[in-house]
């Protein structure tokens, strides 16, 4: 009994550590992504997400455009034109709030 317990404690220290690792990764990711981002704008650019899957009905169409979603690829039609659009941004305003009514 005493060795499962130790099994399951093992196990819990295991995830939390896989759980503190992602956790770190993450904000060095977007540390990095804000400084990327200021640099960019400081040259007069604006990063914008393009997703080729914009606008797809056909889904056998769209799961294979989303294989080539983040790989650098850029998807062209027979015309040479490029599928996809860039997504658009969600202005920043004043939150929402909740009204109600005691009626």
């Amino acid at each position: 009994m005493n060795g499962l317990l130790w099994l399951v404690c093992g196990v819990l220290l295991a995830e939390a550590a896989q759980w503190l690792i992602r956790f770190w990764r993450q904000g060095d990711d977007r540390q990095r992504r804000a400084k990327a981002t200021q640099v960019l704008k400081t040259h007069g650019l604006t990063p914008q997400l393009f997703l080729a899957t914009i606008g797809e009905d056909d889904a056998e169409l769209r799961a294979a455009l989303d294989a080539f979603a983040f790989t650098g690829h850029i998807i062209t039609n027979a015309k040479g034109e490029v599928v996809g659009k860039l997504c658009p941004r969600a202005e920043e305003g004043p939150h929402l709030r909740l009204i109600v009514s005691n009626s």
